[in-house]
């Protein structure tokens, strides 16, 4: 295929399974393909054999070859191919036929049938921790103008600055506080605890408190902590997240591989790969 510099240069573990074109049988990937209204299709696959950036560089430029192909990405780190071309789903094999033929193999999958709860999770924790830190960061700025002001500013002006605060901390609060406060429930139901009942404890305390001093005039309000406390909290519970999502991506490549193709021998005595839904009862 033109890309012998490739082969010549690269370094190789020595213990590495090598690459051989074994199973080039006929591959039926238009049930998998999306079709567009503006006259494009695309593909999500898995790639087993890939190893490394050059890899992804080997694959890629394969694929891009194809006069019909508008996008072809490959993520090294979970193995996920995404495809796109002009032109309906019976083009599929023909474009992935050059790395099959080199020895990967792609294996179509529906993103949407793999992503899990855990990645909406992972979202929300990304979303409530945005909003916490937006509103830890702006009143901070108030509480900075309210500590600098001392006994010069007066009970209006410090009330006014309290109740601004207010209005943007406990919103943000009553939103970034949810994934505690569903654990925390979640547990009390069941006559346990755990780290985030307190947790919600502390910061509705705090809210709460700081609400009744804001409307008695009172002089010290801890808007500007609870939504601190949130935002740091958050952050240490989207990296855990993030590290239980590579696990997780794992398990899903390794749940795609086993589950989206079948090799069916046809009747005239060659062999098909198709997805599951497509194998007909009895067949071998």
């Amino acid at each position: 295929m033109g890309l012998e510099a490739y082969y010549r240069r690269r370094v190789t573990d020595p213990a590495m399974r090598w690459l051989r074109p074994d199973d080039l049988s006929p591959m039926d990937l238009a049930p998998a393909v999306t079709a567009t209204a503006e006259g494009e299709s695309s593909l999500h696959a898995v790639v087993d054999g890939l190893h490394c950036a050059a890899c992804v560089w080997l694959i890629e430029t394969l694929l891009r070859r194809h006069p019909a192909v508008t996008a072809a990405r490959l993520n090294m780190t979970t193995r996920r191919l995404r495809l796109s071309w002009r032109g309906g789903p019976e083009l599929a094999a023909e474009i992935v036929s050059p790395v099959r033929a080199v020895g990967y193999r792609l294996l179509p999958f529906d993103p949407e049938a793999l992503r899990s709860a855990a990645q909406a999770r992972q979202a929300g924790l990304l979303r409530a921790m945005a909003v916490a830190g937006f509103a830890a960061a702006n009143v901070m700025l108030l509480s900075v103008s309210v500590w600098s002001g001392g006994g010069e500013m007066g009970p209006a002006t410090r009330d006014f600055l309290h109740w601004i605060s207010a209005l943007i901390a406990l919103p943000a609060v009553a939103y970034a506080i949810r994934p505690f406060l569903k654990s925390a429930w979640g547990v009390l139901r069941r006559g346990h605890t755990n780290m985030d009942v307190p947790i919600v404890l502390g910061v509705g305390l705090a809210c709460g408190m700081s609400l009744w001093e804001t409307a008695t005039s009172g002089a010290h309000v801890y808007f500007d902590s609870a939504a601190a406390l949130l935002f740091f909290l958050l952050i240490g519970r989207y990296l855990d997240a993030i590290a239980r999502g590579r696990a997780r991506a794992s398990a899903e490549n390794l749940l795609a591989l086993s589950a989206v193709a079948v090799t069916v021998e046809q009747p005239d005595g060659t062999l098909a790969t198709l997805r599951p839904e497509r194998v007909a009862a009895g067949a071998v």
